[in-house]
Order: structure tokens, then sequence, then C-alpha cells
């Protein structure tokens, strides 16, 4: 059994905000793109804020919460200790059986 002691808050912190902005941009840039298509010429604006501000704030928003979030844990595994992991390796897969011939097809 392994255990979890700490998290480096601004790696951790930068890979969930690079995350976060990959899963907004995937969502945030076919709803932008519907939302010019459609729309009257007042709210394609609109859809320009959707595909570049929304991704964008929330990459922000998710780098300040895991980054606070990372540190409560910190000093949370001081006091209680850390998530425990049991780490092993992965057993192979076995092959699968090779099939019995059909024996209608002969």
């Amino acid at each position: 059994m392994m255990q979890v002691r700490s998290f480096g808050v601004l790696q951790t912190s930068k890979l969930v905000a690079v995350l976060h902005l990959l899963i907004f941009a995937v969502i945030g840039i076919p709803v932008g793109v519907v939302t010019i298509a459609v729309s009257p010429t007042r709210w394609g604006a609109l859809g320009l804020v959707v595909v570049i501000l929304i991704p964008l704030l929330c990459s922000l928003m998710g780098f300040v919460f895991a980054a606070i979030t990372c540190a409560l844990y910190n000093v949370a595994a001081k006091w209680a200790g850390g998530i425990a992991i049991d780490i092993g390796p992965v057993a192979a897969e076995q092959p699968a059986p090779a099939a019995a011939p059909d024996p209608q097809l002969r």
C-alpha cells in the first residue's frame, strides 16, 4: 500500500487548467459556431464570447479551485494521512482461445 502525502499545488493546478481548457473548448467551440450560424446578427457576438471567453474562464476557475483543493488536501493529509493506493503490476491478458470451426461450414 502506498500513500499520497501531498500534491504539488502549482503543477496539479496547471494540469487541471489545461484539462478544463481542452474540455470546454471541445464543448464551447461547437456551441459558439452553432450560435453564430443560427442566430440573428446581434447574437453573433455572443457566439464569439462562447468560443473564446468561456473556455478561458473555465480554465482559470479550474486552476484556482485545483490550487485551493490541493492546498487543503496537503494540510488534511498531514493530520489524517493521505489517500491509500494499492499499486501493483498489471496482469498480462491471456489470449482468447481459438474458436472451434463451425461444422455447418464444411
